[in-house]
């Protein structure tokens, strides 16, 4: 599979999940990064590997009105 670098919150946007939820697994080491060439505050990530990543993730499956009676 090729790699397809582009920023964290872009790739959020494109999984639809927080860039904080990124930012955190690429700060655990659990997801590669890279630096950005044409700018050096923003790091990049491999998008097939992180939708891999979530992909093959456990899915939490939390139902609403369970946890309104429980508040």
């Amino acid at each position: 599979m090729d790699e397809q670098w582009m920023s964290m919150r872009t790739a959020a946007k494109r999984l639809n999940v927080s860039p904080n939820k990124i930012s955190r697994l690429a700060s655990k080491g659990r997801i590669k990064t890279r630096d950005n060439p044409l700018d050096e505050r923003m790091r990049l990530v491999d998008f097939n590997e992180l939708k891999t990543f979530f992909e093959s993730a456990p899915k939490v499956i939390t139902d609403a009105k369970d946890e309104a009676s429980t508040s």
